[in-house]
């Protein structure tokens, strides 16, 4: 679990204002939920991702308490974007 929560925490392609407004961040691994974690903030890390516009700096995010897997969080976008997706929240 220490190695999930390591690969889900950060480096990714996202704007700061997008990730600002995550809740839960969702593990995924050939499309099945293996762990989850609610949000206490996103913050922007040293690396960057290329954009048609330029340079951009990844985020990453500061996790609270693994929660548990409910129902809705099994429910995987069929495409990713950039390795990740957003979803709402029933």
């Amino acid at each position: 679990m220490a190695d999930l929560v390591w690969a889900a925490y950060g480096d990714w392609p996202r704007t700061l204002s997008s990730a600002q407004e995550v809740e839960v961040v969702v593990a995924v691994k050939k499309k099945c939920a293996v762990g989850a974690w609610s949000v206490l903030d996103a913050f922007r890390t040293d690396s960057t991702y290329t954009t048609p516009g330029g340079e951009r700096p990844r985020i990453a995010f500061a996790f609270g308490e693994a929660i548990p897997l409910e129902p809705a969080l099994h429910e995987v976008p069929r495409e990713f974007r950039r390795g990740c997706a957003i979803a709402e929240r029933a």
